[in-house]
Order: C-alpha cells, then structure tokens, then sequence
C-alpha cells in the first residue's frame, strides 16, 4: 500500500524522472488546504498504487492512454455501483490536478487527463435513475466514516476540538451508515414528542441490537453490527452517563442545555451545564435531527465528500444501505430496513431489478 503521508519520506524534484509518488508528495505539500491535502492523499495514493502495477513509477511515463484507461476503470466501478458518479469525477479531478501541477513544474508538456478520449470514458453525474432520493454509495458511505474517525482521534491526540463532540460525531455516522435506520429513530424529532431519540438503555452491545421507535409507531429492534458498535462503545466510555436514561447523542446546544434545567438552578455555565445536570440527577435534552444534519453536512464541508455533488443526508445511508444488502441478499435487505413485507422492499429498490434485466438481455443477445 502506497503510503504518501510518511514521516521518514523527503520528496525530490528530478524533473520529467520525478516519480509519482515523490510527484504526488510535492502537489499536496504546495495545497494551502489542509482539508483538501488529506482527502486527496488517499485519492493519489490507490491512483499511484494502480498506475505502478502497470508499470508507470515516474510522472514522465504518464500517458494519454493511461489516464483515458483510468477513467474507464473508473466508469465501470460506477456501472457496477461501488462508486457513485460524482465520486468518480472527483477521483479523476484529483488526479488531473497532480498532473495540471505537473505539467507546470515541466515534468510534462500537457496535461494527459484533460483529453477528449478520457472525458468521454468519464461516468455522466446524474442520480442513477433514482428519481432525486439519495442513495450512499459503498465508497462514499466508507470514505465518511474514515473521515470520521481520522478526525476523531486527530482530535483526540492535538486537542484541537472537542474530543468528546468528535467521538459523538463519529458514532452518529457510524450508526447512520451500519444500522440502516431512521434519523427520528435515534435522535429528537420536534415535531413528534414520542420520538426522543436513543437513551442508553434502548442499546444493546451483547444482543447487536437498538431499541428504536418505528415508522409504524411501535418499538422495534434494529440491527446493530460490529462496525457500529466499536465507535458507539467508543463514545459511552468517554461520555461517561450516569445512568442508562441518559440520551447516547445529547444536545451540545448551550441554550436547550440550559432551557433543560429548572429554574431555579443558578450560576449555569458552559463549564458547568452537564455537572449541573448530574447533579440534580436530569437527563439532558437529545440532539435533534436538525442537528444530526448539520453534524453530517458539516462532516462533508469539511472533507469535500459529497454524494452526486450534494452533502450527504442522513436518510440517504439508510436508502443506501439497503441497495447494498438488497444486491446481495433482497430478504437480508427487508429484515435490515424493517419493512413489513419483501413487497415494499422490492419496490424501493426496483431500479435494482430494472438493471439486472438490461444486463440480463445485453447477456442475451451477446
């Protein structure tokens, strides 16, 4: 595995015999964002991986045909949904970039990815026939979550934002992306006060299972793999609850903290606000879905990710998840989603079935 990030690794300029990986490590040297340096890192670094398996180690032996190859690579990959559109352009702009500042620096006389013949290889970005739902793909549901947890424990090790809100955020994502359920299932709705969110007692990490309130108003057990379970188990021990009533994703909204508490407590301070709650022995109010939005929208700012060039949605890992699980296993995708019948389930992923019967007659008349 190409590692572009290491420490020990001083890149030298040999001009057109600079090669892509000393190439790749002076373009993100040269990014004034830090953001855009990290997520592009791994883009480069599978890119270089790739390139270098057929035989192409320095930036001079990068050709026209390499890169309309690569773009095909990258169209198939959507063909067959491991990547969504929108991410494949964003790999192939990545890439295109190293090789824009290499042709600056002279280590090339062109830019080989700016081509007719590439382009046309290129993926169109459109919803993939999937009216204007969003559906996470299996490379971006896994790109946010790495995300997710870089950031985490980044934080954790500089301090450099709260660890505690970072842990939270990263759990949250893992939930959305893993479990398949509903935004108003673990956080606060306001628009329902039924739906209060998840407390501590509603998870099970022994029995792999959440206890969330329904789409059919009625308790049920969603799943709760491994892959979720580690960054939720994560969060618990460093949010530290006193009990299991407590909510897993409370609020860090300091007006509804305080709104929380009665009246005639005094001397409240963002310092103090969660110690006051402990005290008088009060759950805090839960994180709102507005407010898991906004941690997931705010993940996407941050790391440019993006699903066919919009933010992420929570719902949209759920409809996501789904299309995996559905793919491999429909009745494993029913029971994940909790739907009453196979029927709903087949008709929320009927362009599933619509593109296996035009793969089956394109088979046919082969």
């Amino acid at each position: 595995m190409i590692d572009l990030a290491q420490n020990d690794a001083t890149p030298t300029d040999r001009g057109s015999e600079t090669t892509l990986q000393d190439a790749a490590r002076l373009y993100l040297g040269a990014q004034d964002s830090g953001v855009y340096a990290s997520n592009a890192t791994h883009i480069l670094e599978r890119w270089i991986g790739w390139a270098e398996d057929r035989g192409v180690t320095n930036i001079d032996e990068v050709s026209k045909r390499l890169l309309t190859n690569y773009a095909t690579r990258l169209r198939r990959r959507t063909e067959s949904n491991a990547i969504a559109a929108s991410t494949a352009q964003n790999y192939f702009d990545v890439v295109a970039g190293l090789l824009t500042y290499a042709a600056r620096r002279d280590w090339l006389q062109s830019n080989p990815a700016r081509t007719e013949a590439a382009e046309n290889e290129l993926p169109a970005v459109d919803n993939g026939g999937r009216a204007t739902q969003q559906f996470w793909s299996p490379a971006t549901r896994e790109e946010l979550v790495r995300w997710a947890d870089w950031r985490a424990e980044d934080a954790l090790d500089h301090d450099w934002m709260d660890g505690e809100a970072a842990v939270r955020d990263r759990a949250l994502v893992a939930i959305f992306a893993y479990s398949g359920v509903r935004g108003s299932e673990v956080v606060r709705d306001p628009r329902d006060d039924r739906r209060d969110g998840l407390n501590w007692d509603n998870v099970d990490f022994d029995g792999a299972k959440l206890e969330v309130y329904g789409k059919g108003m009625e308790t049920q057990h969603a799943p709760f793999p491994e892959r979720a379970r580690r960054f939720v188990r994560a969060h618990k021990r460093r949010q530290n609850p006193p009990d299991e009533s407590w909510p897993v994703f409370r609020t860090r909204h300091l007006p509804t903290l305080y709104g929380g508490l009665p009246d005639d407590v005094e001397g409240v301070t963002p310092a103090n606000v969660l110690d006051l709650y402990r005290e008088h022995e009060i759950t805090p109010p839960t994180l709102s879905t507005s407010g898991a939005r906004s941690i997931i929208e705010g993940l996407c700012e941050e790391s440019g990710i993006r699903e066919d060039g919009e933010k992420l949605r929570p719902h949209g890992a759920r409809r996501g998840l789904g299309d995996t699980l559905y793919r491999r296993n429909p009745e494993l995708a029913q029971q994940a989603l909790r739907h009453q019948s196979i029927d709903v389930t087949n008709e929320s992923y009927r362009h599933v079935q619509t593109g296996e019967v035009s793969e089956g007659i394109d088979d046919v008349l082969e």
